[in-house]
């Protein structure tokens, strides 16, 4: 045994260095100097959290945070474009051209939930296998994005990704309902749902339920067959543009025209969002929703999940900045006949607005610039 690993390790640390010297074919630096990773004969690829100062990128998704460039490169000799396909072994290393770091998969991507790395590497670095193979690219932390992802989004036609109104979660082998977003349109499904067929289908699993869903055409019409306290329905489900995730917050109040940041700091407001209108700016931090206290975008979710079976008449949002609180007032009103027995939600509107201050001048962040021009619901009325 002994000296089948010492005839083994050298192998395997040349064939090692062998692969990132491949690797290294594939890096591409663009104009602004920014790192990026050729995937194709046409495309180069990057993640960044905020738009790239080069802006001369053919496609992008925000919600990930991907950012397609044409490299113009003959390929072959010290160009080679990085090889995109299933991986079945859990080695992984990462590097950015010069640095190296071992590791392994220690969680796969569900969803827009990210895959985990063994140890933290720093954003936009590649992730391969020990195959020369790209596994994803990094996002920062131990986070990584899976190269299915980089491959479908090059794919799709549109920026955005399509979503039905829920979260999901596997239990047991099934597919649960797990949150449920009071404002997207007519939203037919409560927490604790269990997804039996997609347009008279069953889901092959997990993974490509969820994958269906983000990568469905904007206005598809899919007919789901549930089991609700026993009994097995179907309701009708009209796709909407996801407008968080990933990358963004995913509180549901993004329908709304309103992004936090991880400690609920407004980090962008839709200029038509009746937020905007009210005066919210960024950087406020949101406190309270109906004298509940919330810290975390999942305590948002949570709670505004759970109001979808019983609406409150009112709903008080408090906002803190600086030493003033500040409160927006939101009153439930009957558009939608109907209520959560039949799968259709109320809708909102007329807020009033106190102990308000002079607002400060404000610029939204432009990674959301691509959000900003999106149209909202009418889940508000004045």
């Amino acid at each position: 045994m002994k000296k089948l690993l010492l005839i083994l390790f050298p192998v395997f640390l040349f064939s090692n260095v062998l692969c990132q010297s491949r690797i290294l074919k594939s890096l591409h630096f663009l104009d602004s100097g920014k790192p990026s990773w050729i995937i194709d004969n046409k495309y180069s690829v990057i993640y960044s959290e905020d738009i790239p100062e080069d802006l001369n990128y053919s496609k992008r998704n925000p919600t990930l945070g991907l950012y397609f460039y044409e490299h113009n490169l003959p390929i072959g000799g010290s160009v080679t474009p990085m090889k995109i396909r299933n991986i079945r072994n859990n080695f992984r290393f990462a590097m950015n051209g010069k640095e190296y770091i071992k590791g392994s998969l220690k969680q796969a991507q569900v969803g827009l939930e990210f895959a985990r790395f063994t140890s933290e590497i720093p954003e936009n670095w590649v992730v391969s296998s020990g195959c020369c193979v790209m596994a994803g690219l990094s996002v920062g932390g131990d986070r990584y994005l899976e190269s299915e992802f980089i491959q479908r989004i090059l794919e799709m036609d549109s920026d955005h990704f399509s979503n039905i109104g829920a979260r999901f979660v596997e239990v047991d082998g099934g597919i649960y309902v797990y949150r449920v977003n009071p404002f997207f349109t007519d939203n037919p499904f409560l927490e604790g749902d269990k997804i039996l067929k997609v347009d008279g289908e069953k889901p092959k699993s997990f993974h490509h339920f969820l994958m269906d869903t983000l990568l469905s055409p904007k206005d598809r019409i899919m007919f789901i067959e549930i089991e609700r306290e026993g009994s097995v329905i179907e309701v009708v489900v009209e796709s909407e543009t996801l407008k968080g995730g990933g990358i963004l917050s995913d509180t549901f109040m993004e329908n709304l025209g309103v992004w936090f940041d991880k400690d609920l700091y407004v980090e962008n407001i839709h200029k038509d969002s009746i937020f905007s209108k009210k005066g919210l700016k960024n950087r406020f931090h949101l406190m309270k929703i109906n004298d509940i206290v919330v810290e975390t975008p999942a305590d948002v979710q949570d709670l505004l999940s759970q109001s979808k079976t019983n609406m409150p008449k009112h709903f008080q949002f408090i906002f803190k900045h600086g030493d003033r609180d500040i409160s927006i007032y939101l009153r439930t009103v009957d558009k939608y006949e109907g209520g959560s027995n039949n799968g259709f939600q109320s809708s909102f509107g007329s807020f009033g607005i106190s102990s308000w201050g002079q607002p400060e001048s404000d610029i939204n962040n432009s990674s959301y610039d691509i959000y900003n021009e999106l149209p909202l619901g009418e889940y508000l009325s004045y």
